[in-house]
């Protein structure tokens, strides 16, 4: 039997039965030795032998607690929660940002466009009306003028020097606009067909008419040969 529990059990039958065993000494001895002997074999400790008929039980339910072991107050549900509790969002907070999904990355603007084919030039002489001008843009009283001009067939097919490639547009008469091409070997392609594209906004005065572009070669030191000339109508 464990010590603690010989001596809580000698010590209940001693406070009943103290004053039946006052007169017996040889009992008396006996159980001392019995109850204050350790199962070491040490010495026994100084325990106080409590006074004939004090129930110990009843004086341990009866003593008040320790305030070291009484418990803390339980707040009610309507307090406010602690302050490390305050923290947590509730569910109809917004989440924190590193929990919240990411948006997708925004679509990227669709780059360049519908390539064209090459121009036809099966046949065609360099430097001669060839293609048509075209409208490719136009504004509230302004239009964009495109005039393709063949320059090269190839560049084992092209000798000459250096030259400008002029177009100058005109509507009723009026010069509205110019474009220049520089024509030099480093611009010919070994294989394709080199196409100059003379392109120019030139502004208009009514809601429909016709532009009218006319090409001419300008070599440096020399004045400006006249090649073709070209009429494309408009619409606003």
């Amino acid at each position: 039997m464990p010590q603690p529990t010989r001596i809580l059990l000698t010590l209940l039958l001693l406070g009943s039965a103290g004053p039946a065993l006052a007169g017996d000494d040889n009992l008396m001895k006996q159980l001392d030795v019995d109850v204050f002997e350790t199962d070491a074999g040490g010495d026994a400790p100084d325990w106080e032998i409590p006074p004939a008929g004090v129930d110990v039980d009843d004086e341990a339910v009866d003593a008040e607690p320790d305030a070291d072991l009484d418990p803390a107050p339980v707040d009610s549900l309507d307090d406010d929660p602690p302050g490390d509790m305050a923290l947590i969002a509730g569910p109809s907070e917004d989440p924190p940002e590193d929990l919240r999904p990411s948006k997708p990355p925004p679509a990227k603007a669709p780059t360049g466009g519908a390539v064209a084919g090459p121009l036809d030039t099966s046949g065609k002489t360099p430097l001669k009306d060839n293609f048509d001008a075209r409208v490719v843009s136009k504004d509230i009283d302004a239009v964009v003028v495109e005039l393709p001009v063949l320059v090269a067939r190839s560049a084992t097919t092209w000798s000459g020097g250096d030259y400008w490639l002029v177009a100058e547009f005109s509507v009723a008469g009026s010069k509205v606009g110019e474009a220049r091409h520089l024509v030099t070997k480093a611009a010919i392609a070994d294989l394709a067909p080199t196409v100059a594209f003379l392109k120019a906004q030139v502004p208009v005065v009514a809601n429909s008419g016709a532009v009218e572009v006319k090409v001419s070669q300008l070599v440096d030191g020399t004045s400006a040969k006249q090649l073709f000339s070209r009429k494309v109508d408009y619409r606003l």
